[in-house]
């Protein structure tokens, strides 16, 4: 995530206005948890599930923005991937109003007081048949916000010298680029602005602004202090196991939901296949269902820092999930991993 990111979505929003086009913020209406919704996304849903929960075997390229918040903590330490879980979720909207709900992926953002929260969306996939396609990503270097009434703005950087931000309108389908702004050096090093009616970083396609950065930034903080904010389902309401170590050998495992088929296998051995886990597995130590809030204590010996248990069991979409218990090699806490 680019620096300073984080910080100015808490920025004043600014009563001055540069957008021309700017929609009014909302509260988001439409969202669904239907059957059909679950059904038409079912496959993206848990890709993306596994993809924030550790596993390495489908990483969608839409999700590098969201892998690039566990390396953006202030104490320098890793993100958990059941932090990572916790913090993002998805949701269904109906976007351009068409009757169908798009697949929202976000995070939402806790605001200060007296300010309102918004949603930091991570991708936006659109109905198509029966395979969704992605309508809009972000990255380490963008990201983007709904505005209300089908508008959506998008924010980030490429360098030091060329900033960029954009609002789009999102019509039949189609997001379309209304107004995109941009920097590059001149000659002397110093920052010139740019607008345009369309995505690009070529002067000659723009119109040169009277802006210095204070100007482009109060543009960036309006636009994103019209962001809404958009009800999501955290993650971890299908990977909801979690897994702590107290005294020795003993270790808990607790569900924020009910799992009927809940089990911790040992692992007879790791493989490595193209920077991937592979894992062996033995004995199944533990079967049993586990109602939401339910603990089970087991004593488990770690001998080393390679992982020698895992746990499997169905998610909420009917999914047959596997996760790792690791160790941390920073502190020696232990933690899941889906593979």
């Amino acid at each position: 995530m680019r620096s300073g990111m984080y910080d100015k979505l808490m920025c004043l929003v600014m009563a001055l206005s540069f957008t021309g086009g700017a929609q009014a913020a909302v509260n988001p209406q439409n969202r669904g948890d239907n059957d059909t919704d679950l059904k038409r996304y079912a496959r993206t849903i848990e890709v993306v599930a596994g993809a924030v929960s550790g596993n390495s075997f489908e990483i969608p390229k839409e999700m590098d923005g969201v892998l690039a918040m566990t390396n953006n903590v202030e104490d320098g330490k890793m993100m958990s991937w059941q932090e990572l879980a916790t913090r993002v979720g998805y949701s269904f909207y109906d976007f351009d109003g068409d009757g169908v709900n798009e697949l929202v992926i976000g995070t939402n953002i806790e605001p200060y007081s007296n300010f309102p929260g918004r949603t930091m969306i991570h991708a936006v996939y659109t109905a198509n048949g029966d395979k969704p396609e992605c309508l809009l990503h972000g990255s380490s270097q963008k990201t983007w916000y709904y505005q209300g009434n089908g508008w959506f703005y998008m924010t980030g950087e490429e360098s030091a010298a060329h900033v960029m931000s954009g609002q789009y309108s999102y019509i039949n389908k189609q997001l379309n680029c209304e107004h995109y702004w941009f920097s590059t050096l001149n000659e002397a090093g110093d920052h010139v602005y740019y607008h345009s009616r369309m995505e690009t970083a070529d002067p000659r396609k723009g119109s040169q602004l009277n802006f210095d950065i204070d100007t482009y930034n109060s543009n960036d903080e309006n636009n994103i202090g019209q962001a809404v904010w958009i009800d999501l389902t955290p993650f971890t309401y299908l990977r909801p196991i979690t897994v702590k170590q107290s005294e020795g050998d003993k270790v808990s495992f607790s569900s924020s939901q009910p799992l009927k088929d809940f089990r911790v296998i040992k692992l007879s051995g790791i493989d490595f296949v193209d920077g991937r886990i592979i894992a062996n597995e033995g004995k199944v130590l533990l079967s049993t269902p586990l109602k939401a809030g339910q603990s089970v204590n087991m004593q488990m010996q770690f001998m080393g820092d390679l992982p020698e248990y895992a746990v499997s069991f169905t998610d909420a979409l009917g999914e047959r999930v596997k996760m790792l218990v690791t160790i941390s090699g920073m502190d020696g806490s232990i933690g899941l991993s889906q593979y």
